[in-house]
């Protein structure tokens, strides 16, 4: 019993990190706090839920659910894989940004006004050095 206990533990412990990354990077950074946000988040719950289910559980699970779960699985695996791989520019950006300053350029801010990431495009320039 403490080995079952143990596995679900490990379980949720990683597919609740992957989870929370991908919440992070698929409804956190791309919608505004809404009806939207609510329902990628329980969505994500949901599927989160879904594979501990059906690999702990102790009845038996349904096909379609068990297939649901594989599947599932499966996205989570490659939309991870994909999101990693494409962290590498995203970084890059952020220290291409952080060793120019990074202020606001010169024509203003470009960014339209509800667009969910504005708070990294315009964001105030740092203060001049005097030159």
């Amino acid at each position: 019993m403490s080995e079952l206990l143990a596995f679900a533990a490990v379980l949720l412990v990683v597919l609740g990190g992957i989870h929370l990354y991908l919440w992070k990077r698929l409804v956190r950074d791309t919608t505004s706090a809404g009806a939207w946000r609510r329902i990628g988040t329980g969505l994500l719950a949901v599927l989160l839920v879904l594979p501990i289910l059906t690999l702990v559980g102790g009845q038996p699970v349904p096909e379609p659910l068990r297939w649901a779960c594989y599947v599932w699985v499966g996205v989570m695996f490659y939309l991870l894989v994909v999101l990693l791989v494409l962290e590498l520019p995203r970084v890059a950006v952020w220290i291409g940004r952080r060793r120019s300053g990074g202020g606001i350029p010169a024509g203003g801010c470009s960014c339209p006004a509800r667009w969910p990431v504005r708070r990294w495009c315009c964001r105030p320039a740092p203060p001049s050095s005097g030159w």
